[in-house]
C-alpha cells in the first residue's frame, strides 16, 4: 500500500468530515455527504481492527475494490434499507465493508442516491482503533450496476 504522505493533514480531514468518529464501533463503515464546488460527493469512514490494517499494509500496490448497492427489508417495516457494500481484494485476503442507510431515513437515502445516480468515486477513509488514518481508498460506483435500486426509488438515469 501507498503510505499516507501527510498523516496530520489526513487525520484533520477525517476529524472534519466525521466529527463523531470516536463513537463509531470498530469494524464499522459510516457514510457522509460532502458538499463542494463540483456538487455533492460521498465519503465513507471505516474503523478497522488490527486485521484490516494488517491486510492493507501487506498489499503491494492498489487493491481491487468492488462496490455494490442493494435493498433489504427494514426491520420496522418502514421502507427499505439501503445497503452500500465494498469488497477489497488484498494479497492477504478479502476485506468486506458495509453500511446501512435505514428505510426510515428517506431524506438521507435520497441524498446518497442522488450522488450515486451518476458514475462516482467514493473516498473510503480507513482508520485504526485509535481513529488514526491508515489508508485512503477510492472506489468507483456505476449506476447501471444497481438500476433496480434506483428504479425502486423512482430515480431515472
Amino acid at each position: 500500500m501507498e503510505n499516507i504522505k501527510n498523516k496530520e493533514l489526513m487525520n484533520g480531514l477525517v476529524e472534519q468530515l466525521f466529527p463523531h468518529r470516536k463513537d463509531y464501533p470498530v469494524n464499522s463503515m459510516t457514510p457522509t455527504v460532502i458538499s463542494g464546488p463540483e456538487g455533492n460527493r460521498l465519503a465513507m469512514l471505516v474503523v478497522g481492527d488490527d486485521l484490516v490494517e494488517e491486510y492493507l499494509w501487506a498489499h503491494e500496490g492498489i487493491p481491487e475494490i468492488s462496490g455494490t448497492i442493494y435493498l433489504e427489508d427494514n426491520k420496522y417495516k418502514i421502507g427499505k434499507d439501503l445497503i452500500i457494500s465494498f469488497v477489497v481484494a488484498c494479497d492477504a485476503g478479502m476485506l468486506h465493508f458495509e453500511t446501512n442507510v435505514l428505510g426510515d431515513e428517506q431524506k438521507a437515502q435520497q441524498m446518497v442516491l442522488d450522488i450515486l445516480s451518476k458514475p462516482t468515486e467514493v473516498g473510503i477513509f480507513v482508520v485504526d482503533q485509535d481513529r488514526e488514518i491508515v489508508e485512503l481508498l477510492k472506489a468507483h460506483l456505476y449506476p447501471e450496476k444497481y438500476m433496480d435500486v434506483l428504479t425502486y426509488f423512482g430515480i431515472e438515469v
